[in-house]
């Protein structure tokens, strides 16, 4: 990952501008929605991602303290992901690498959820996103 950012780095225009977009949680709320009401069906699991999350903070953190880049600006901001059912929802998350886990009663309780809200409820998975913009030194 060092050696990647490094090569970005290179490659950058003086004063260039490298953008960090990534989720930081690993375990994102499963809610039902119609209109203004959210039931919460539970939580899907994402936590295989831990190891590539820290991965990338350590190599921006070592790019940082060597002087190639400043850190000018970070915030997170929540990502929403909509489904009509819960079959659509569970074949997105196994076709991702790695899977994403969703336990069987999350599915069930989603479920159940859709058919008591109605013909108008959907699937909503709330996504905590970290944005940071980088500055490259020179």
């Amino acid at each position: 990952m060092v050696h990647a950012l490094k090569e970005i780095w290179r490659v950058l225009s003086p004063a260039g501008t490298l953008i960090d977009l990534r989720p930081f949680v690993a375990s994102y709320p499963v809610e039902v929605v119609t209109g203004d009401d959210v039931q919460t069906a539970g939580t899907v699991d994402d936590s295989k991602k831990l190891a590539d999350d820290a991965a990338a903070d350590s190599a921006l953190k070592q790019l940082l303290q060597a002087g190639l880049f400043a850190l000018e600006y970070q915030t997170t901001f929540d990502f929403l992901w909509y489904w009509d059912a819960s079959e659509e929802m569970k074949a997105y998350y196994e076709d991702k690498s790695p899977p994403v886990f969703i336990p069987d009663h999350v599915i069930e309780r989603t479920q159940r959820l859709l058919t008591e809200m109605g013909s108008e409820a959907k699937i909503r998975v709330r996504i905590k996103m970290l944005i940071s913009r980088y500055r490259k030194r020179v």
